[in-house]
């Protein structure tokens, strides 16, 4: 989710999500559910939800494993507030 969040960001999540287009997901991956990705919700489609990462040119997201199921998007990122190196703000849409 570079430039938006960085590795070692700490965030504040609302679960159950907000699903909004435009908004910031913690999802499990389909494919995989083990694992878990921060994406941005595309659009909703029939099988779920498209998300995309904000770099475009090194993310696995919707490209990759396709849609992914409402039940597996587990909360949206509400506010970013550290690490204090990277300060605070609000994840917007």
């Amino acid at each position: 989710m570079c430039p938006t969040m960085r590795p070692g960001d700490w965030l504040l999540v609302k679960a159950p999500p907000t699903l909004l287009a435009g908004k910031v997901v913690l999802a499990r991956r389909p494919d995989r559910p083990q694992l878990l990705v921060l994406k941005r919700l595309q659009r909703e489609c029939s099988a779920g939800w498209w998300l995309l990462g904000d770099n475009e040119q090194a993310s696995d997201d919707s490209r990759t494993f396709g849609p992914v199921p409402t039940d597996l998007i587990i909360a949206s990122v509400l506010f970013r507030y550290g690490p204090p190196s990277r300060g605070i703000g609000r994840v917007t849409r």
